[in-house]
């Protein structure tokens, strides 16, 4: 697939979820902020949804944000890094295929660098499309097991962001690999994992994470109107400033 301005998405996944799945941004109490993003879109439409509601979180006076990453899955692995960069300094990603060739993708205050190994001293600078967020207040993220693919991959990263903590239960184990989707004559879908993810200081990225306060998600709450995730998250803004 094509950027939009030319630099080629080898490595976008593509979403069995509607792009009508936005994020969504609500408020707790005055201060506390949550940030939904149920599905991460191969387009610009989700990034930059979620850098618009982060400043719209920042100018409501919000000092606390909540990302909820639960019940959520698959999308392009360069909005992922967009996402996680409006939380963190430097996001990225290095994605390596089975021949040992690399791309390395970056994003920092509102530019992407795309570089690649098959086309070695070249560096593209892509700007964001929409209003550049960053939040550097505290944080929290909701995981649980129905946190897949991208999703995964936005939290794994958001584990180096200063003053944020991983709540809920453990992902699903599909983060650290790329895959791209085929659709069958059958009308099935067939994923095929093209490349391996790294940490751009070249750790093995994780498959799947564990959070750093675990709680379980129980229906009989939910069915009463209760989130406990949510509820500890809120708890451990007290405890872990």
């Amino acid at each position: 697939m094509q950027h939009n301005d030319g630099v080629e998405e080898r490595l976008n996944l593509q979403s069995t979820k509607s792009e009508a799945w936005a994020p969504s941004l609500r408020f707790v109490d005055s201060q506390t902020a949550v940030l939904a993003v149920p599905n991460v879109a191969a387009s610009d439409v989700t990034d930059v949804a979620a850098h618009r509601l982060i400043l719209e979180a920042i100018q409501k006076g919000a000092s606390r944000m909540i990302l909820d990453l639960r019940f959520a899955d698959g999308g392009s692995p360069f909005a992922a890094v967009k996402i996680a960069g409006a939380f963190m300094d430097v996001a990225g990603r290095v994605y390596r295929d089975k021949q040992g060739q690399t791309i390395t993708y970056r994003y920092s205050k509102g530019i992407s660098t795309y570089e690649s190994s098959a086309q070695p001293g070249q560096k593209s600078e892509i700007p964001f499309k929409g209003s550049v967020a960053f939040w550097d207040k505290p944080l929290r993220v909701l995981i649980n097991a129905n946190t897949f693919s991208g999703l995964e991959n936005i939290a794994a990263m958001l584990r180096h962001a200063k003053r944020t903590r991983l709540v809920g239960q453990a992902s699903r184990g599909g983060g650290g690999v790329t895959a791209n989707t085929v659709s069958l004559s059958s009308g099935t879908q067939l994923s095929v994992s093209t490349h391996r993810q790294n940490e751009l200081d070249g750790e093995v990225a994780t498959l799947k994470l564990l959070p750093d306060v675990e709680i379980p998600l129980r229906a009989s709450e939910l069915a009463q109107g209760r989130d406990e995730q949510l509820e500890a998250a809120i708890v451990d803004f007290q405890r872990s400033p």
